[in-house]
């Protein structure tokens, strides 16, 4: 029994017989130079052959998943013995027809014969690894030409080499030109069909995440790839870029994304998470001052329409996910009037939003907090224009196992016309700082 091939044939009683393999994607210079050959270089002189046709049950080119059942068709425009090989991934190449369970190799012409038929004690059944399979057929009108090794029990589909590109080249000089002969070459896929993508950003240098996953800086080029995923390019000073990405086997595609400033008020601000007994504190890596006076770095909600609002945006990664609980700890200035005066108490309206790795919103939140000023002045003193600090908490409440990687947590605050004594309508001021998102 052969290991580690793609094709298993077994009897149907269920008892596997052998394994027929994949020519992989990934291929040293060598086996790429042997597969050409195998596609293109092996085939009768100009003139000389006649039609063979090789087909799959679901037709060259096919993808099939691992376990599905495999049958090949061929037909000859003459009759002649027919000949048929597996190129496989680790170089070798293994004769499936004939063998010890069908020796007779003789068809008729303009006949379709299936492979196995459905009186044969064996059938194909696909298995790893995944990748291209190539099957290769000859019919010769003459027996005994193309070469078949000795298929007996204990190797009923026998391996005649270890080295494709020299078996390939061989069969054309076995195959005497001046004999009349027909060769045909079916691909199909076990699997995914695996192609590549570049990509590329203006500016360059962003951070790519792949499936949420980090990979390296723009411009780069990741290969083996199949189906949709997730792409999201970071960049400092620019919002983020996402989108999904459909590869499709055996084609690279190329991507490149513009990156859209932050705009006013947008600012990038990476930093690392902390953890501090048991508890990880994770910060905003951009906040939205639009709308807002800054004084000393705190940018002030004042507008008597309670239309300025702060923002911050948080990266859902492997903190969260693997938390049982999270919460948002703020910590404003709060005073009643411009020029910083008493520090009284007040509620602040908040909105979560969580987005996934594609920029769709997931879920919406929109929360009271009121602002505790533990230091609150018994009388109207003024704070010298800085405004006194207050605290909040608000839980975030979502199942956090729930959260999609790559994604976002988005907060907004925002000033409403009410406060602590419910006569002021205080000034907030907020900073990059004054929200944390703790979990643990």
């Amino acid at each position: 029994m052969f290991a580690k091939r793609t094709l298993q044939w077994l009897l149907l009683v269920g008892c596997i017989i052998a394994m027929v393999g994949v020519v992989g994607l990934s291929q040293t210079e060598a086996a790429a130079k042997g597969l050409n050959i195998v596609v293109e270089g092996v085939r009768p002189p100009e003139g000389a052959g006649f039609a063979v046709d090789l087909k799959v049950n679901k037709g060259c080119g096919a993808s099939y998943a691992l376990g599905e059942s495999l049958t090949l068709s061929v037909t000859s425009a003459q009759a002649g013995y027919l000949t048929i090989y597996d190129f496989m991934p680790d170089g070798t190449v293994t004769l499936i027809f004939p063998n010890y369970y069908h020796p007779n190799n003789f068809v008729e012409a303009n006949t379709p014969y299936q492979i196995p038929g459905p009186q044969d004690a064996y059938k194909f059944e696909v298995g790893p690894p995944q990748g291209m399979d190539i099957l290769k057929a000859i019919v010769t009108t003459a027996p005994g030409i193309a070469p078949s090794g000795k298929a007996d029990a204990s190797s009923p589909f026998p391996v005649l080499s270890k080295d494709q590109m020299g078996f390939a080249k061989g069969l054309n000089i076995i195959v005497k030109p001046g004999q009349s002969w027909g060769t045909a070459t079916c691909i199909y896929y076990i699997g995914p069909q695996f192609g590549s993508v570049t990509i590329n950003s203006v500016p360059q240098g962003a951070a790519i995440y792949w499936d949420g996953a980090y990979y390296s800086l723009t411009p780069m080029t990741i290969p083996d790839q199949a189906r949709v995923h997730s792409l999201v390019l970071k960049k400092e000073g620019y919002r983020d870029w996402i989108q999904q990405v459909a590869i499709v086997g055996n084609e690279s595609r190329s991507i490149t994304a513009t990156l859209e400033p932050l705009g006013a008020g947008w600012q990038a601000r990476p930093k690392a998470p902390s953890n501090v007994g048991g508890i990880t504190e994770l910060w905003a890596n951009a906040f939205n001052s639009d709308g807002s006076a800054q004084i000393d770095g705190w940018y002030w909600l004042t507008d008597s329409t309670f239309q300025a609002s702060f923002g911050w945006r948080f990266p859902i990664d492997g903190h969260l996910l693997s938390s049982t609980e999270a919460w948002f700890n703020l910590a404003p200035l709060v005073t009643n009037a411009a020029n910083g005066g008493p520090g009284y108490e007040t509620i602040v309206q908040i909105i979560v939003v969580i987005r996934d790795a594609y920029g769709t919103v997931v879920s919406q939140t929109i929360r009271q907090v009121r602002l505790t000023n533990s230091f609150r002045p018994k009388s109207p003193a003024n704070s010298n224009g800085k405004g006194y600090q207050t605290c909040g908490l608000l839980p975030l409440e979502l199942p956090l196992a729930g959260l999609p990687l790559g994604g976002t947590v988005e907060v907004t605050t925002s000033r409403i016309p009410t406060s602590y004594d419910g006569v002021y309508q205080p000034h907030v001021a907020f900073n990059p700082d004054a929200l944390v998102l703790r979990c643990r």
